[in-house]
């Protein structure tokens, strides 16, 4: 295990291209669509960018390669973010759906669902904690293949978001992990801030080699 800070992808298709509808979180927004669940398709949406910037500022050949001075590679670094958010969508699904059928209600309010969440000491990475297994990256997966599934995870948690929308996710809760008792909202919004976490990691990795020099490529 190792430990984090908390406190041209897709074979051919180049990360910094528009991406077309329906691919690694770009989805259109109904306009019926309840403002919570916007503002958390929005938070998601403005995450991963984050984390394709920083994936385009390592370059290709590099991106499988282990970092100088040690850690994750790129490529892993990404598989533990789709192995995490696929833990998220499943999590979410199930109590939400538990909740449906013992008479879950409607959304009452129109106020920011994640405005009181403590983003900034997610994305921190002074605070060192230890990744837990079922999310540590896949041994010697391949930067496509990771991308891959982090494009299956986002379309797992938009899905299971979508289904849930005007529902009164608040009263929906399970416990996290790290943070004790979250709502269903605030479940999604860690999601969006470990994944900035991850991508200031990424940034850092793009330091490294461009620090390390040619010999590094």
């Amino acid at each position: 295990m190792q430990a984090v800070g908390f406190g041209n992808v897709g074979g051919t298709w180049d990360v910094g291209r528009t991406r077309p509808a329906g691919i690694l979180g770009f989805h259109p927004q109904a306009p019926c669509m309840h403002s919570r669940i916007r503002e958390l398709t929005q938070h998601l949406d403005a995450t991963r960018d984050e984390v394709r910037r920083a994936v385009d500022s390592v370059p290709g050949a590099l991106r499988d390669r282990t970092p100088p001075g040690g850690g994750w590679t790129v490529a892993e670094v990404i598989d533990h973010l789709a192995r995490a958010e696929k833990g998220t969508a499943g999590i979410f699904a199930k109590h939400v759906d538990e909740a449906r059928s013992n008479g879950l209600g409607p959304e009452r309010s129109e106020d920011s669902a994640i405005s009181a969440f403590p983003g900034d000491r997610i994305r921190s990475r002074v605070r060192k904690v230890i990744s837990p297994d079922f999310i540590e990256p896949r041994a010697g997966v391949s930067f496509d293949d990771a991308w891959q599934a982090l494009a299956a995870s986002r379309s797992a948690i938009l899905a299971a978001i979508t289904k849930a929308d005007g529902l009164a996710l608040c009263d929906v809760k399970a416990t996290h992990p790290f943070l004790g008792p979250l709502d269903m909202y605030h479940w999604v919004a860690f999601a969006g801030y470990h994944e900035g976490r991850h991508a200031a990691q990424i940034e850092e990795i793009a330091q490294a080699f461009a620090s390390a020099g040619p010999h590094a490529s």
